[in-house]
């Protein structure tokens, strides 16, 4: 990757910080997910996800996402293909 393109995509990530946090989690309490967002001015958002623990309802191995995470992984998707796609090289 040239310096070039390295400096493209710092600056899109530089604006398209997404801090995603269930409300159930029984691992990093929502607090400390709140924190996260707040020493990052203009990070672009936080998302509390209702029901959510620190997996999101998945257990390993993952065969099939559950609810919870793959709606997380749809709006995680759709928040970067949002932000990223004004991104050029």
């Amino acid at each position: 990757m040239s310096d070039g393109i390295a400096v493209v995509h710092q600056e899109a990530l530089e604006r398209a910080r997404s801090v995603v946090h269930g409300d159930a989690d029984e691992t990093v309490t929502v607090k400390e997910g709140e924190r996260l967002a707040d020493l990052s001015p203009g990070f672009g958002r936080l998302w509390t996800v209702e029901g959510g623990n620190h997996a999101f309802g998945a257990s390993h191995p993952v065969t099939e996402p559950p609810p919870t995470l793959a709606l997380v992984v749809r709006g995680t998707v759709g928040f970067f293909a949002e932000n990223l796609a004004s991104a050029t090289v």
